[in-house]
């Protein structure tokens, strides 16, 4: 089953879902009308993370490192080494 959702670019930490979602009693991710809907999750134009939207399979997983680069903070200035003899 295909659900419908928007990643803006893979630098976004959110998705916006296009249609109404559920979640069922057992963590699966159903559509409307499904009758093992028991909560709703998301309606059309929320944003929800990627870390959700991948966990029920709306995106495509990002790989490890992908992530690690987007926590990381640039290193702006390459560390100085001291010239000074003692």
């Amino acid at each position: 089953m295909a659900f419908k959702a928007i990643q803006q670019s893979s630098t976004e930490d959110w998705v916006e879902v296009e249609e109404r979602l559920w979640v069922s009693d057992d963590d699966k991710l159903v559509s409307e009308g499904d009758p093992k809907a028991a909560s709703l999750f998301a309606i059309p134009g929320q944003r929800i993370s990627v870390e959700d939207a991948e966990k029920y399979g709306l995106v495509k997983a990002r790989a490890k490192s992908e992530d690690k680069q987007r926590q990381a903070p640039a290193n702006k200035a390459a560390p100085r080494q001291s010239s000074a003899k003692k």
